[in-house]
C-alpha cells in the first residue's frame, strides 16, 4: 500500500521543451522528462522519456501530468493537414507517428528516414526534416504528410545546423533555415549567418545575412513580409581587457535584403570568457516580433534571467526596459499561435532541476501581465525511506525537499518543511514510548554556505510531533570540500534515550546522545571511530541491553588516483557505553568494495550482512553472526552472488531485520535493464534459507531503496518504486507491504 496519498507538484528532476504546435484551436507541447530517474542509477546521457500534453486555446493543460510517448534523444512536433505529427530519433534513425488533438497516438511508429533528427517544420502540405549523422547533420528531406519522400538535399557542409533550430515558413510556402559557419583560427572566431531557403521540389538557395569577427549565435522569425535576424555575440579580448557580450537584431525582407541597420538591445562586459551558450529566439504574433534571450547576471554565468522585448516590423524596440520572463537562466522561448492566442514557453534551470514555464496572451503586448504556469506536474517525489517499527520517515521533493513522517495507515505529517537549505538522509529510532527523527541540513549546490547541521525532532507513539523547533544535535562549519560524501545517519535507543551517529569530516564517525526529554547530552560529539579509519558510511546502531553496538563501513582507498588499486571497504564495530564513552573499536572485515551494511538483533544475538563488489566480476552478499558485544560469533558466509561488468557495485541500498524465525535482508539490484528490490532469508547462524533471492515489488516495477522493520509475525518491507498509476504520474513513491514468517514457531501447550 502507499504510505501517503499523492499531492500534486511540479514534476521532479529535469524537463526540457522539445516543441509546441497548434491546430488552429489549441496546442500540443512535447518535452523530454527525467521524472522517472532512479537516484541510485548512474546519470545516463541518451534516450530520455518523451511526453506530450494538450494546452487548450487559453493555454490551460487539461492533463498537466502529460502522457509518455516513447524514449528519444531528439524530437519535434508539427501540424499538417492530416493532423499532428511527432518525430523523434533514438539511435541512428528518425521515426514519426500521427497524434490526435489530445496527443494520443492514432498510428503506429514508422521509420521516416535515417540519421539523427535536428529539427522539423510543416507548411501543411509537406514536412521538412533536417537530419544526418549526430556530429554533422546536414541533410534536408521533404515528405508528404503520409510519409512519402518528396526530395532529399545535402546542404553546405561548412554550415552548422544546431539542435533546437526552428525553421521558418516563408511567404510562398518554402522553408527557411538560418545556417551558421564558424571559423576560429588562432582562437579568434569569426561567424557568418546565412538564410537557406528550401522549396517543395527540393531546390535550395543561400543568401548571406551577416558576418562578424566574433563568436555569434543567430536565429530568425518571419512575419508580414519581414524577417528579423537576432544574434548574441561574444567578443574575445586580450588581458587586461575583459570579453564582452552584445545582443542585436536586424530586419530583412524575405529574400534576405536588409531593410534596417543593426540595432543593439543589450551589452555587458561582466563575463569571464566567450561561451556561445546563450542564443536568442524570435517569435511573431501577427503584429510585432518578440525577441527573447538569456542574460547572465554574474561573471561566472551561473545565474541570470530570461528577458524579452517587443520589436515592430520596422525594427523599433517598443519596450523601454526588457520584460522578465524568468528570474533564472534556462532557454530562449518557444512560440506557437492558434491565430487568437500566443503561447510563449521556456525551460527554467534551477540548481539540479528544470521546469517548463509558459504564458498565454492574446498578443505580445499583454505578455508581461500574463500568469506564468508550469508544465508538467506529477505527484511529489518520495525517496530515502527509513522505518522504525510501524513508523516511517522519508524525503519528499527533489531540488528542495521536506522531511515527512507517518504511522503506517495514518496521515502523513511534514516534520520539517522545505526551506532555504537542503535536507538529507532522514533516519529514525524508536524507544519504548516515542520516536526520534533526525536528518542532515546543509547548503544547496548553488549556495555559498559551508558546513552542516544534524537536526532532530521527537514524535509521540501516536504520530504527533512533540518538538516545535528541531533539536540541534551537531554543527560543523567545515568547508563543503571537506564534508564526507556519505550522508547516511543512524539512530538507536536504549528504551528511553537515543544515540545518533553520523559521518563527519576527517574520516571520522561521530555520535551524540539525546534524552527522552529532547535534551542534547553531548555538546562535544562522541568520536565513535576513535581515530580516522577511511571515509565512513552506512552506520547502524543497536542496543544490546547494557550498551550500544555501532557498525559502519570505512573506505581507506584513494578515490581519485586508484593507487594502489580499486576502492576497498572495511567494516568496523564499536561499543558506546551508557555514559557516552566509545570503547573497543575494531575492524571485522576487509575486502572488496561495499558501501552498505545491515545490522539486526534477535533474542540470541545479532546478524551483520553486507554486499561487496569484487571489481569487474562477481558481486556477493555476505553475512556473519555477532555476539552480544559485537564480536564475530561465526564464520563469514556467502549468501548469493551475481556476475556483472558494472563498476561501482550494483547494490547501492541494503537493510536487515528479524522476522521472529529468520533475518530478512533486502537490497537494490541494478542491472543494465532493470532496477528491483531483492530479498533473502538468513538463518540465525548466518546461512541462506532461500535457494535464490526473491522480489519484493510487483513484477516489472522499477523499485529501489528498501527499508525493513520487525513486526509481529514477520517484517514490514517498505521501498520506493516508479509509480505508473495515473494518480502518481511515473515518479518514485514509497510503498509498504508485510512479509510473513516462512515457518512460524510452533504453538506450545502450557504445562503446570
Amino acid at each position: 500500500m502507499p504510505l501517503s496519498p499523492p499531492s500534486v507538484t511540479t514534476a521532479p528532476f529535469e524537463q526540457h521543451l522539445a516543441g509546441i504546435a497548434s491546430n488552429g484551436r489549441d496546442f500540443l507541447a512535447i518535452w523530454f522528462d527525467r521524472r522517472s530517474t532512479i537516484p541510485s542509477r548512474p546519470y545516463v546521457y541518451g534516450a530520455v522519456p518523451l511526453y506530450v500534453s494538450r494546452l487548450d486555446g487559453a493555454g490551460r493543460p487539461p492533463n498537466p501530468f502529460g502522457t509518455k510517448l516513447t524514449d528519444a534523444i531528439s524530437a519535434a512536433i508539427v501540424w499538417t493537414s492530416g493532423g499532428y505529427v511527432v518525430l523523434w530519433s533514438n539511435n541512428n534513425e528518425t521515426d514519426s507517428m500521427l497524434l490526435d488533438d489530445d496527443g494520443l497516438p492514432v498510428s503506429t511508429p514508422k521509420q521516416l528516414v535515417d540519421g539523427y533528427l535536428v529539427t522539423a517544420a510543416s507548411n501543411g502540405r509537406t514536412i521538412l526534416v533536417l537530419h544526418g549523422p549526430y556530429s554533422s547533420p546536414r541533410v534536408a528531406s521533404l515528405f508528404k504528410t503520409d510519409g512519402t519522400l518528396v526530395s532529399r538535399t545535402t546542404l553546405d557542409p561548412t554550415n552548422h545546423y544546431a539542435p533546437g533550430m526552428r525553421p521558418m515558413i516563408m511567404p510562398n510556402g518554402d522553408y527557411g533555415l538560418i545556417a551558421q559557419a564558424v571559423i576560429c583560427p588562432f582562437a579568434v572566431c569569426s561567424t557568418s549567418a546565412a538564410l537557406i531557403t528550401i522549396s517543395e521540389n527540393g531546390m535550395s538557395a543561400t543568401k548571406p545575412l551577416r558576418g562578424v569577427s566574433e563568436w555569434s549565435q543567430s536565429t530568425a522569425a518571419i512575419g508580414n513580409g519581414r524577417l528579423m535576424l537576432a544574434s548574441v555575440n561574444d567578443y574575445n579580448a586580450h588581458p587586461p581587457a575583459r570579453p564582452a557580450r552584445t545582443l542585436s537584431f536586424r530586419i530583412f525582407d524575405p529574400a534576405g535584403n536588409p531593410l534596417t541597420s543593426e540595432t543593439t538591445v543589450a551589452s555587458s562586459n561582466d563575463i569571464q570568457t566567450i561561451s556561445g551558450a546563450f542564443g536568442p529566439s524570435v517569435g511573431w504574433d501577427g503584429q510585432n516580433f518578440l525577441l527573447s534571450w538569456q542574460w547572465p547576471t554574474t561573471a561566472d554565468e551561473r545565474s541570470g534571467e530570461i528577458r524579452a522585448v517587443r520589436v515592430t516590423m520596422d525594427g523599433i524596440v517598443i519596450n523601454g526596459s526588457p520584460m522578465l520572463l524568468s528570474p533564472t537562466l534556462g532557454s530562449p522561448a518557444w512560440f506557437a499561435s492558434n491565430g487568437t492566442n500566443q503561447i510563449v514557453a521556456w525551460d527554467t534551470s534551477l540548481r539540479q532541476t528544470s521546469d517548463i514555464d509558459f504564458r498565454s496572451a492574446l498578443t505580445f503586448d499583454t505578455l508581461d501581465d500574463a500568469e506564468t504556469r508550469i508544465i508538467p506536474e506529477s505527484a511529489a517525489l518520495q525517496t530515502e525511506l527509513q522505518l522504525a517499527g510501524r513508523f516511517a520517515v522519508w524525503r519528499e521533493g527533489d531540488s528542495n525537499p521536506s522531511i515527512v513522517t507517518a504511522l503506517l495507515g495514518g496521515p502523513a505529517v511534514t516534520i520539517s518543511p522545505a526551506g532555504t537549505l537542503d535536507q538529507q538522509a532522514p533516519a529514525i529510532g524508536a524507544s519504548s514510548s516515542q520516536f526520534l527523527v533526525v536528518w542532515r541540513e546543509q547548503a544547496l549546490p548553488a549556495q555559498p554556505y559551508n558546513g552542516f547541521r544534524i537536526l532532530g525532532k521527537r514524535v509521540a507513539a501516536n504520530g504527533a510531533v512533540i518538538d516545535r523547533n528541531p533539536i540541534v544535535i551537531a554543527y560543523d562549519s567545515s568547508p563543503l570540500a571537506n564534508l564526507p560524501s556519505a550522508n547516511t545517519l543512524a539512530v538507536g535507543s536504549d528504551g528511553a534515550g537515543f544515540l545518533v551517529v553520523w559521518p563527519a569530516p576527517g574520516n571520522r564517525l561521530q555520535g551524540a546522545r539525546v534524552t527522552a526529554a529532547g535534551v542534547l547530552v553531548d555538546d562535544n560529539p562522541i568520536d565513535v571511530s576513535q581515530f580516522p579509519r577511511g571515509t565512513p558510511g552506512s552506520p547502524r546502531v543497536v542496543w544490546n541491553g547494557s550498551e550500544y553496538i555501532v557498525v559502519w563501513t570505512a573506505d581507506p582507498s584513494c578515490k581519485l588516483c586508484f593507487v594502489p588499486g580499486p576502492p576497498v571497504s572495511q567494516i568496523f564495530v564499536a561499543r558506546v557505553s551508557p555514559n557516552g564513552r566509545a570503547v573497543d573499536s575494531q575492524m571485522i572485515w576487509n575486502g572488496g568494495y561495499g558501501s552498505r551494511v545491515g545490522l539486526a538483533g534477535s533474542a540470541e544475538g545479532f546478524m551483520l550482512a553486507w554486499p561487496v563488489s569484487q571489481g569487474l566480476g562477481a558481486t556477493c552478499i555476505y553475512a556473519t553472526p555477532l555476539r552480544n558485544d559485537g564480536t564475530a560469533a561465526g564464520s563469514v558466509q556467502t549468501l548469493t552472488c551475481i556476475d556483472s561488468p558494472w563498476w561501482p557495485p550494483q547494490f547501492p541500498d541494503f537493510d536487515l531485520a528479524w522476522d521472529g524465525t529468520a533475518f530478512i535482508a533486502a537490497w537494490t539490484l541494478l542491472t543494465s535493464n532493470a532496477t528491483v528490490v531483492k530479498g533473502m532469508r538468513i538463518s540465525p547462524n548466518g546461512f541462506p534459507v532461500d535457494a535464490a533471492p526473491f522480489d519484493f515489488a510487483p513484477a516489472g516495477a522499477a523499485s529501489f531503496q528498501p527499508a525493513l522493520a520487525s513486526s509481529d509475525g514477520g517484517v514490514i518491507v517498505a521501498y520506493s518504486r516508479i509509480a505508473s498509476e495515473p494518480q502518481y504520474g511515473n515518479v518514485a513513491r514509497v510503498f509498504v507491504r508485510t512479509l510473513q514468517q516462512l515457518n512460524p514457531p510452533l504453538r506450545r501447550r502450557a504445562s503446570r
